[in-house]
């Protein structure tokens, strides 16, 4: 039993699941680290079912504190300034304190002042564990597959929560402090991984896509607001009267949630983000256009509701794959920061002043609901096939075997004397003039921009085929051929 537990560890931390191709054992684990932070995040502090548990304070005050600390963190920790502090015993320090803060503002008696301050610094420590995590995620070859582990693990985690609150509401200080350790158990593994890896500083990879396009920014930031503002404020219109009548009906809209995230995030690691962005706006506006045209019918409620459900699952994927692309053009952290940070800020600042009563949902009158409809369908030629920069996807499983040539080392070419060269992939080929001068898996995967466990694999790979034991028999055969270094 303990072996199994240490085999299983091993394959969190490494990467390397038994019987699974290394970039898919990569993305897995990615994805997994990240979900048990969203796990709290989702469950807690951020519209969680959980937040009430927080001294019978009014559970949507903290999340708008805990939404603008959040967000404020992200665009603080996009600075390239804070470069120094992505390490991992920082990582590891953020998780371990956000998981004691949790059981102090649950557990503790404590004055709103200071309940206010705990919740700015759990924002601001989430903000720096989600920015530390995103050169992981940026290197990924099938992004799909972190960005749905994520979603499954913590949209699953938060309708169990939410459920088991409403049956067993003295159970709230127990399951925020389940929520609490699921973070920090993620953490810890984003903290063992980085410390093998060597850190977690920004990638220095080549920049796929050539010169950097300002309408691929103006097409997100169209999408973002189309598909959070706007679709926001149609869910919580519909949502209210979905549950009344159906009080499971989040669980149906979950599922739904996630089939249209899986479809979104498969199909746009394949295809082109321009399709999938007509596709998403067109959803959420049939889903529209079904509750304020057809009636107000039980049926049409709910199905609306599980269309714009379905359609809000899209937009979220769309939105991480699309920074994911702009990332490699802008930088990991800037884009993510920037990216995630204006997006918290905006649903946080549209909430509060929804639930303040400063702002009435427009959406209720008529002519507004007209409106919001043909702002989705204009918004839909803008972020559509006119953003060329959103085409450039990988295609194949292997992401340095995407790269433009004239930005990597060149495969080396087998000489007659060096007969194991022509039994290297590609991949291995790009590798090994780095390797024989003397590079190391981290600068390697930098320059590739790949993880240093795909660097690792590699390497083995090519002493197995040239029959040396370690690096340094390898590179002293290699710098004795002169036709390998000429």
């Amino acid at each position: 039993m303990n072996n199994c537990r240490t085999n299983w560890w091993m394959s969190i931390e490494t990467g390397r699941f038994p019987g699974m191709e290394i970039e898919l054992g990569e993305a897995l684990t990615a994805g997994l680290v990240m979900a048990g932070v969203f796990s709290w995040i989702f469950a807690f502090p951020w519209f969680g079912p959980l937040g009430q548990a927080a001294h019978g304070y009014p559970g949507f005050l903290w999340t708008y504190v805990f939404g603008f600390a959040h967000g404020a963190g992200y665009l603080v920790f996009s600075h390239p300034a804070w470069r120094r502090i992505w390490g991992f015993s920082q990582v590891f320090a953020a998780g371990l304190s956000i998981l004691v803060l949790t059981a102090v503002i649950v557990l503790l008696p404590l004055p709103f002042w200071l309940v206010f301050l705990l919740f700015v610094t759990v924002g601001l420590a989430a903000a720096y564990l989600v920015m530390a995590w995103s050169p992981w995620f940026a290197r990924q070859s099938r992004p799909a597959v972190s960005l749905l582990t994520l979603m499954i693990g913590a949209d699953g985690f938060t309708l169990l929560v939410s459920k088991a609150a409403a049956r067993h509401p003295d159970w709230l200080a127990f399951m925020t402090m389940a929520a609490g350790l699921l973070l920090f158990v993620g953490t810890s593994f984003l903290s063992r991984a980085m410390r093998v890896e060597g850190g977690a500083g920004e990638p220095a990879g080549p920049q796929v896509d050539g010169e950097r396009d300002p309408r691929a920014i103006a097409a997100l930031g169209a999408f973002g607001f189309t598909g959070y503002v706007i679709a926001g404020l149609m869910f919580r219109l519909v949502s209210p009267a979905a549950h009344a009548r159906w009080p499971d009906a989040d669980v149906w809209g979950t599922l739904l949630y996630l089939v249209g995230a899986g479809l979104v995030a498969f199909y746009g690691q394949r295809r082109s983000l321009p399709q999938l962005s007509v596709m998403i706006l067109s959803t959420l506006g049939l889903g529209w256009v079904f509750f304020s045209l057809v009636g107000n019918s039980p049926q049409v409620i709910f199905y609306s509701y599980l269309i714009i459900y379905y359609g809000l699952g899209g937009v979220d994927a769309f939105f991480w794959l699309s920074l994911w692309t702009l990332a490699r053009k802008y930088g990991v952290r800037r884009t993510f920061g920037i990216g995630l940070g204006l997006n918290v800020l905006v649903i946080a600042g549209t909430g509060q002043l929804l639930n303040s009563g400063l702002l009435k949902n427009p959406l209720q009158e008529p002519v507004m609901q007209v409106i919001a409809l043909i702002i989705v369908l204009l918004t839909i030629p803008f972020v559509g096939p006119n953003t060329p920069a959103f085409h450039r996807q990988p295609s194949g499983p292997r992401p340095e075997d995407a790269r433009p040539e004239t930005n990597q080392p060149p495969p080396v070419q087998s000489p007659p004397s060096v007969p194991y060269l022509a039994q290297l992939t590609p991949a291995e080929s790009r590798i090994l003039p780095l390797l024989i001068k003397g590079q190391s898996d981290l600068v390697i995967a930098e320059q590739l921009f790949v993880s240093p466990n795909t660097v690792r694999f590699h390497v083995r790979n090519i002493l197995r085929k040239a029959g040396v034991p370690n690096r340094k028999e390898l590179m002293a055969g290699m710098i004795r051929d002169p036709s390998v270094n000429g």
